[in-house]
């Protein structure tokens, strides 16, 4: 299938592979980049437990079908990996319009919002939940010991939001799985991801193998 793809990506954010075997490279380089201008032994626990994350994070994505892992790499909070997004490829049995009410229609049971709508330049999907992870969240280095025990026990809510959008002239679909923990910062955050979706542009000198 062809469905090479460019989008626009704030300078808080990254692409990484969703490669297994060259994705903590990848990481390791940008990690040492993002805190260049410090000394390098006191970012060292920091660098370790986001690269271990973001590691993670790209293996799920290979095991789902991803083709890539995007992460902003914005703090917010105590959080350091503040929104990600995979982007996978997937066949469909028909294309365009059709296809996009059917994924709408199968969506609405489980989401918040499932609706086609006009992403920039193309006609897409956007499907809305905020899902209950039994995780442990990011523990702050200064916690006390009561307050990691009470954080590793949370269950934290993430906003997930998909964009569905049609290959052209192809039985396809690309999607955009963004996520965010930042509860905060939940319609902030769809703002941009709509934003982001909307940004894409298809390119017929590029194909994914």
């Amino acid at each position: 299938m062809n469905a090479g793809y460019r989008m626009v990506l704030p300078a808080s954010w990254a692409r990484l592979p969703a490669n297994p075997i060259a994705l903590r490279p990848v990481v390791r380089r940008l990690l040492l980049d993002l805190w260049a201008d410090q000394p390098r032994d006191q970012t060292a626990r920091r660098r370790r437990q986001l690269e271990q994350q973001l590691v993670e994070l790209g293996n799920q994505a290979a095991d789902g079908g991803g083709r890539e892992l995007l992460v902003c790499l914005q703090t917010a909070g105590d959080v350091t990996l503040a929104a990600s997004a995979v982007v996978s490829l997937h066949p469909t049995l028909v294309q365009g319009d059709e296809c996009l009410q059917q994924l709408a229609e199968t969506n609405r049971l489980t989401a918040a919002s499932s609706e086609v709508i006009n992403l920039g330049r193309n006609r897409g999907l956007l499907v809305i939940r905020d899902c209950l992870v039994e995780d442990a969240l990011p523990v702050p280095d200064t916690a006390t010991h009561e307050q990691r025990e009470a954080l590793a026990d949370a269950v934290r809510s993430t906003r997930q939001v998909d964009a569905h959008l049609p290959v052209p002239d192809e039985p396809a679909m690309l999607l955009l799985s963004f996520s965010t923990p930042v509860a905060p910062l939940f319609d902030a955050f769809t703002e941009l991801f709509v934003a982001l979706a909307s940004t894409v542009q298809w390119r017929a000198d590029q194909t994914w193998t």
